[in-house]
């Protein structure tokens, strides 16, 4: 181990650097990737007020059907079925700036394509195109923001970006009940340019190492973590894991390929596969099931059941916006004392019962029951 450090130490240290410098620096990568959640929530959020918009314009409900309105609801999950099988391997094989770079062209496209849309059926695959954002910020973000940042700060940053989704969708909502609905996405074609900051970024130490790039690895390493003894000792043990795993590969190829199927069922068979799957898969699950998802897109139509006003239907819209940012804050806060179990359970029953209440609410209003 003590060869390893050795080996790629650098002659000028830059060890008396303040730590603030490279808390910055990857502050400075997070914030491109939290972008991309914001400009998602942006996206999400838009067909709950251009489709009254359009509606009104055009004198019209049949101008878009309800049915038009689920595909544009939609649409982007089919579309990032494409991108959840690509960008992974691209990643894997160019390196994590790449994909970030892919979805940047594919994301300015969407937009003005929806700035610039005059039919439905244009908003139609500029919703298509946008579904490269889901991709980007389920997959790509959890794997930058572990690679690029110190464990110290990994945690604030990453539960910083998850009510990011949040504000895009409430911004969003505000942009389309006091202005006309293109504004949206003018603001996300700011944070589009400002996305171009991704090609400052340094490529990832993690994916260096694994590609035997090792004195890169520590270069970019210590841009980003600086040479503390703590990350010191992290590169260390990166370099030291990533050598033999490389080594490995090396004598694998230079004497016989395994055959990737049976490698595949090999992984797939191991129990620190399928568990860490098993629940993601159930807690992915929970959130969609709970109609968090279908309630903030047709928040407008549920309200309007209720209240009979479309005025205090955008205001209603409004205010849960804000408490659903409000509420991951919130638990960001409650996920310091309580056990995360606890969390997850206590939460997801108040969410199921305030669901089966405004659910029998809206069956005896349609019933007219009283």
């Amino acid at each position: 181990m003590e060869e390893t450090s050795e080996e790629y130490k650098l002659p000028n240290s830059s060890s008396t650097k303040s730590s603030w410098i490279y808390l910055i620096r990857q502050m400075f990568v997070c914030s491109g990737v939290t972008s991309y959640f914001f400009i998602s929530g942006l996206f999400f959020g838009a067909p709950t007020v251009y489709v009254p918009q359009i509606r009104k314009e055009a004198n019209s409900t049949e101008i878009i059907s309800m049915e038009m309105v689920s595909w544009l609801f939609s649409i982007s999950s089919y579309g990032a079925v494409i991108w959840t099988s690509t960008i992974p391997i691209i990643a894997a094989r160019y390196g994590r700036k790449l994909p970030f770079i892919i979805a940047w062209v594919v994301t300015m496209i969407s937009i003005l394509l929806s700035y610039f849309s005059t039919t439905v059926t244009e908003l139609f695959v500029s919703s298509f195109l946008s579904g490269i954002l889901p991709t980007i910020v389920i997959i790509m973000s959890i794997m930058v923001l572990t690679e690029y940042t110190s464990p110290k700060y990994r945690g604030i940053l990453i539960t910083f970006k998850g009510a990011t989704f949040y504000w895009g969708v409430w911004v969003s909502n505000a942009i389309g009940t006091f202005f006309h609905w293109k504004n949206i996405c003018i603001v996300a074609f700011v944070c589009c340019i400002y996305n171009i900051s991704i090609l400052l970024w340094p490529e990832s130490p993690v994916w260096l190492a694994k590609k035997g790039r090792f004195k890169e690895c520590a270069i970019s390493h210590r841009w980003l973590k600086g040479q503390d003894n703590v990350s010191e000792e992290e590169l260390k043990e990166l370099i030291f894991l990533q050598r033999e795993q490389f080594k490995r590969k090396q004598e694998q190829r230079n004497g016989f390929k395994n055959n990737k199927i049976i490698k595949l069922i090999r992984t797939v068979k191991r129990k620190s596969f399928y568990k860490p799957l098993l629940y993601s898969i159930l807690t992915i699950g929970l959130y969609h099931f709970s109609g968090k998802m279908a309630c903030t897109g047709y928040v407008l139509d549920i309200i309007k059941k209720i209240s009979s006003s479309e005025s205090m239907a955008y205001e209603g819209m409004l205010v849960l916006d804000g408490i659903t940012v409000l509420g991951m804050y919130i638990g960001v806060f409650l996920n310091r004392f309580l056990k995360r179990r606890t969390l997850l359970l206590g939460c997801a029953s108040i969410g199921v019962v305030c669901l089966f209440i405004l659910s029998i609410y809206l069956y005896l209003i349609h019933f007219n029951v009283e």
